[in-house]
């Protein structure tokens, strides 16, 4: 084949850094192996006297080069060069190296296969100003074919595992271990120390077998997977690198390996070249590393080296970041696939006849560039030697005349602003910084209410709305309590919480012990925080519905005292435990917590026999029962009396009077003073807006229904009233409400509205009453008694000498008043039932324990009087739990069918059988609201602070066949005050 057509020195460097400089297109397509072939003079021709000899490196183009590419400051191109030197007339080898770089740190046994390669990839492995190149994949392999295991095949795996776990121990990570076991203050951190640096790397090895940790069994994944050295049917990477070793017997050709290790070389390349966004050393690699080899000739290592690249990348199809130039003098070199062959009619020329013959023969660099990479897809695929070369024959005089190095500087293109390592240091920091204030910002509510949804555990499922933690709890690392945190009623609510979760506790340990006992679930829905005014009696009144909850626990398990000592005395009965659910401020998170805590807590126990309180019939709660009543479970509500909320769910129970029979209950007292002195002849009724949300549901059940029932049984019972819906100082209609010191002395005011703006609705019927008092009544709904619930604590912008009746539904234990906390003082009513001195028996018993417990700076105090909704919530747990007990034990003893609580039976033994409890004795059999249940109208004088228990004004039951139609209050005997001291 001809020579290769004379280049243009200044035009080939020029195509030499765009290929090098990747901050074009053309740096990232296919690199060349550039082959410069240096015009020989005729032997006759002697040096010029200021000529150099001919071989030496100051004028070889690949040391002009390589100089080039090191000026470049910061950062200058990778650049590795080796110059191949003739065979002395005593060697024995091939050809011999000459090289300036250094050894390799692992070099043991035997000598690299390829010590050209091996050199390469020390020099490149250097230091240039950037990023430095690493190669993995080649040193493994390298290290590979220079170990010599025994002979005996059955011991050559566990040899070669154990050199790799030495290999494993020369790291960093076992002498650090090592130095710092020697220096370690306390045995306890050198034996610690001394095992991390003895087993490190066993586990390190162990982990880069196999694979398991992700990133880590990346080099042995490849070497198994790529397609030299047979390497599938050797199995896994062990049995594949047994057969790189010195003796293996696996006959494989030596070929085969060296071109494992130019793989495993250009591999380690492509790794460090290939741009990904986790890997911002790649984006600042901006110059193709280059690898220059000087003196090839015929036969030698660096022609082979050449072929092996040409191979590897045929064979392979994958493209590498590597340029390699390479310079030779041997006319007998093959290139461009063929031997060399000079120009016709220069063998006897002149050099300045040769130069013309040059300038006539040029091509251009670029030119040839894009011609060679337009026929490379065809050559490889033909699988032809010199696929990847592009051979040129440079002038002998070129570099003497300093064509070389008035070239462009090699310096290369600055990486994108973003790959910067101070812009992407500043950046990381930056987003560090953002993210943990995110964080911060995001996690400051879970952190500050403790309401982190990542620590929900079983029995606890919580997770933050709006700010206010909702879900449920059985234990003590998750409390519910009000946004009043400093006040006592917190305080209150979150001892009567401790000590059921404390129950809980002594329940789960019983039945860890005795796992064949049965444990009942009871859920407790309520609202337990508030961020509304007045909040703090959200708290009084769920704590006295706790308290009336533990009274029952304690006596179904027996006693759990403050020391956590635990005393479940009982023995032929289930345990209790008790699951506190929140369900917001006003049950607005109602249905939620239902569809996404409690569903799951229901599925998974079928022992929760019941869900009991559920707080105020409104929207949410509604939606609530309805999905209670799909997952099959009763719902026994303590004060709900909102209209048609049976409609809900067929297992929806209530256990006081609709708004209704309230309705009518306050007609009829107003009725019964007709005959007296001062008779009611007008009503005024005020309320909150009646509202509907976006699907026409009514936001709030129980105003609407009371106020509609209230004017209803006024209409009907013949007395005038005012219906004034009240938003602040004025109605709806502009009027201003009455005054409660109004001459219209014939009038009553009846309050038909939540608690929350009972103290705002006080303040304005009195704000023109300063030198007159009271003249005309105030009657509340039932709503108020969370106002009412700790009487003295409330607001003090509320007036003073206020007397207010209010609706009660469990007055029996109300009127008790102090007798039901100081047992031995005289029942006010005269007479007591037994079920009822049993619970004020436990109820002053709880107190006292509660009292010898709690520090008085806790601001907790023995209330005034035993709330209705201690009473109430009481008779609900002990209704659930008799529906639970075996309804016909005889009989299925006598079948012996072993009987399991169901959800279904306590359902239909609440229809069934009835329940005397404290507050009234509970029937649902013709009906599952309670609508002849006893009501009262309850009094209270000064109710910022009363001197004694509220008294009974009038009362009624509605049940059916009862023909009792007079005011049922119990006479008042002389009884004994309470205690000195007694609040």
């Amino acid at each position: 084949m001809a020579l290769p057509s004379y280049v243009d020195v200044a035009e080939l460097v020029s195509t030499l850094r765009t290929l090098i400089m990747r901050d074009s297109e053309r740096g990232r397509l296919p690199l060349p192996i550039v082959c410069l072939l240096n015009e020989r003079r005729e032997p006759h021709e002697a040096p010029a006297p200021h000529e150099p000899g001919e071989h030496d490196d100051a004028r070889r183009l690949t040391s002009v080069f390589q100089k080039e590419l090191h000026r470049a400051k910061p950062v200058a191109v990778p650049c590795a060069r080796v110059v191949i030197a003739a065979p002395s007339p005593g060697a024995t080898g091939p050809d011999s190296l000459g090289t300036t770089g250094s050894g390799s740190p692992e070099t043991t046994g035997s000598g690299p296969v390829l010590p050209l390669l091996h050199e390469l990839c020390e020099q490149l492995a250097d230091e240039f100003g950037g990023d430095r190149l690493r190669f993995p994949h080649y040193r493994l392999a390298d290290w590979l074919t220079r170990q010599a295991l025994s002979d005996d095949s059955a011991d050559r795996r566990a040899e070669l595992l154990g050199l790799m776990v030495n290999r494993a121990g020369s790291g960093t990570t076992v002498s650090l271990a090592k130095s710092a076991a020697e220096s370690a203050p306390s045995i306890p951190a050198r034996v610690a120390l001394s095992f991390l640096a003895r087993f490190w790397p066993v586990a390190r090895t162990w982990l880069w077998l196999s694979g398991a940790v992700p990133g880590w069994g990346r080099q042995t994944r490849w070497f198994v997977r790529q397609r030299y050295m047979s390497p599938r049917p050797a199995g896994d990477f062990l049995g594949f690198a047994l057969k790189l070793t010195v003796r293996s017997p696996s006959g494989e050709r030596p070929r085969q390996i060296r071109l494992l290790l130019v793989h495993a070389f250009l591999e380690d390349l492509r790794t460090a070249y290939r741009r990904s966004p986790w890997r911002p050393s790649t984006w600042r690699r901006t110059a193709n590393p280059v690898a220059l080899i000087d003196g090839t000739a015929r036969g030698d290592q660096g022609e082979e080296l050449l072929s092996l690249i040409n191979d590897v990348r045929n064979e392979t199809g994958e493209d590498d970041p590597l340029l390699v130039v390479a310079e030779s003098d041997d006319p007998a070199g093959t290139w461009a696939g063929g031997p060399y062959q000079p120009v016709a009619g220069a063998a006897k020329a002149s050099g300045a006849e040769k130069r013309k013959t040059a300038e006539r023969s040029t091509v251009k660099a670029a030119d040839a560039a894009r011609e060679w990479l337009d026929g490379l897809d065809s050559r490889r695929h033909l699988m032809r030697p010199d696929a990847w070369r592009l051979a040129f024959t440079v002038a002998s005089d070129v570099v003497r005349d300093g064509a070389a190095g008035r070239q462009a500087s090699f310096t290369p293109p600055r990486p994108s602003f973003l790959a910067r390592p101070h812009v992407l240091l500043s950046l990381t920091t930056a987003t560090v910084l953002l993210a943990g204030g995110g964080l911060l910002w995001a996690g400051t509510p879970y952190l500050r209410t403790g309401c982190v949804p990542l620590l929900n555990h079983d029995g606890v499922s919580v997770t933050l709305i709006d700010g206010i933690c909702v879900g449920y709890s059985d234990a003590a690392d998750r409390l519910f309590s009000s946004a009043a945190s400093d006040h006592s009623s917190a305080a209150r609510l979150l001892w009567a919480e401790q000590a059921i979760f404390r129950q809980n506790a002594c329940v789960e340990k019983a039945l860890a012990d005795d796992p064949t006992r049965k444990r009942l679930t009871i859920v407790y829905l309520a609202g337990f925080a508030s961020d509304e005014k007045n909040g703090q009696a959200w708290s009084y009144a769920q704590a006295e519905e706790l308290e009336g909850l533990l009274l029952k626990q304690i006596e179904q398990n027996g006693e759990a005292f403050a020391d956590d000592g635990c005393r479940l005395t009982a023995a032929d009965r289930p345990y209790l435990r008790i699951v506190v659910a929140n369900g917001g401020p006003g049950m607005r998170y109602a249905d939620l917590v239902v569809d996404d805590q409690l569903s799951g807590l229901i599925r998974d126990d079928p022992y929760v026999i019941g869900v009991i309180g559920l707080d105020r019939s409104i929207y949410q709660t509604e939606r609530a029962i309805a999905a209670l009543g799909i997952l099959g479970v009763p719902v026994l509500t303590t004060t709900l009396s909102g209209t048609d909320l049976t409609h809900d769910s067929p297992l929806y129970f209530q256990m006081v009077p609709s708004n209704p029979i309230q309705a009518r209950l306050v007609v009829d007292y107003a009725k019964s003073t007709a005959s007296s002195r001062r008779p009611i002849r007008r009503v005024h009724i005020v309320h909150p807006p009646v509202s509907r949300n976006a699907s026409g549901a009514l936001d709030d059940l129980y105003v609407a229904s009371l106020v509609k029932s209230l004017t209803d049984e006024l209409k009907a019972a013949g007395i005038t009233y005012e219906d004034l819906p009240w938003t602040g100082k004025k109605t709806d209609s502009g009027k201003e409400l009455p005054r409660a010191c109004s001459d219209q002395l014939q009038d009553m005011i009846f309050y038909a509205g939540r608690h929350e703006q009972f103290a705002d609705f006080l303040t304005e019927i009195f704000s023109q009453c300063n030198t007159t008092g009271q003249t005309i009544p105030i009657i509340a709904d039932d709503a108020i008694t969370r106002f009412l619930a700790d009487a003295g604590n409330n607001p003090d912008d509320i007036p003073a000498n206020v007397d207010v009746g209010f609706v009660s539904k469990g007055s029996k234990v109300v009127l008790e008043g102090r007798h039901c906390l100081y047992p031995g003082t005289t029942p006010p009513t005269g007479e007591e039932s037994n079920a009822l001195a049993t619970f004020c028996v436990r109820l002053s018993a709880l107190y006292a324990e509660r009292g010898r417990t709690t520090p008085p700076s806790s601001g907790i105090r023995i209330p005034r009087w035993a709330g209705e909704r201690i009473g109430l919530a009481y008779d609900a747990a002990g209704m659930l739990l008799k529906a639970a007990d075996a309804p016909y034990p005889t009989r299925y003893e006598a079948l012996g069918v072993g009987y399991e609580p169901n959800r279904a039976a306590v359902a239909q033994q609440l229809r069934d059988t009835p329940y005397p409890g404290v507050t009234e004795t509970f029937r649902f059999d013709t009906s599952r609201v309670q609508d002849g249940a006893e009501l009262a109208i309850l009094h209270m004088k000064n109710i910022l602070d009363p001197a004694g228990p509220p008294t009974c004004l009038y009362k009624r039951a509605y049940a059916k066949g009862n023909t009792a139609t007079g005011n049922l209050c119990p006479r008042k005997p002389a009884g004994k005050a309470g205690p000195a001291g007694a609040q």
